[in-house]
């Protein structure tokens, strides 16, 4: 496993990178509630995935729940930082 660590940060940095990248982009007028509003649209997005899991994973649903409202729970945070960081 520690083989892979260096692989794992570096895709995380990638997707940090593109996330950023689409916020800027796609979000014209840089407002905390639009930056707010883009982490939202990312967790329901990358949450559905999470929660589609349930279909073909042996696991009990509460668990797909669970990282459905993790995940969309921390791309709010991520909206918020992108928020705090390209306020204009």
């Amino acid at each position: 496993m520690k083989a892979f660590f260096p692989y794992s940060l570096t895709i995380q940095l990638g997707f940090s990178v593109i996330i950023s990248l689409f916020y800027t982009v796609i979000i014209k007028e840089k407002t905390m509630k639009n930056a707010l509003s883009f982490g939202a649209f990312l967790g329901l997005l990358f949450g559905w995935t999470q929660l589609g899991l349930y279909a073909y994973m042996p696991i009990p649903f509460m668990l797909a729940q669970a990282w459905f409202f993790g995940v969309f729970l921390e791309s709010v945070v991520v909206g918020a930082v992108l928020g705090l960081v390209y306020k204009r």
